[in-house]
């Protein structure tokens, strides 16, 4: 009974080569950014998952518009609200107030 994932196995799993991981060597940073308008550079490995070829950068907002291109009528977000206001954690009344994808964007 289980999951497949929890099965004792007999070898160690496969240990990858460094083109997998991350370059940070070869990266000329900053590696992180605190300000609202600054970029950070993308450190990508030069194969497999983390690669630019497997994995292209994007943005939040482009993520959103494949959403709504995909999910666009679908609910996206939904909050509790008593009158326009968020209600007291013990309260059990409250009317679920919903955005779907596109409404979200817009």
């Amino acid at each position: 009974m289980g999951c497949e994932s929890s099965r004792l196995t007999k070898c160690a799993p496969e240990q990858l080569g460094d083109e997998y991981l991350p370059q940070y060597d070869e990266a000329k940073g900053p590696f992180w950014v605190m300000d609202a308008d600054a970029e950070a550079q993308i450190i990508f490995s030069k194969k497999g998952p983390g690669s630019k070829e497997v994995t292209p950068p994007t943005t939040m907002l482009d993520l959103m518009r494949l959403a709504v291109e995909q999910h666009g009528d679908k609910v996206a977000m939904r909050v509790e609200r008593i009158d326009g206001k968020t209600p007291p954690i013990d309260q059990h009344d409250c009317k679920w107030q919903e955005w779907t994808y596109k409404q979200y964007m817009d």
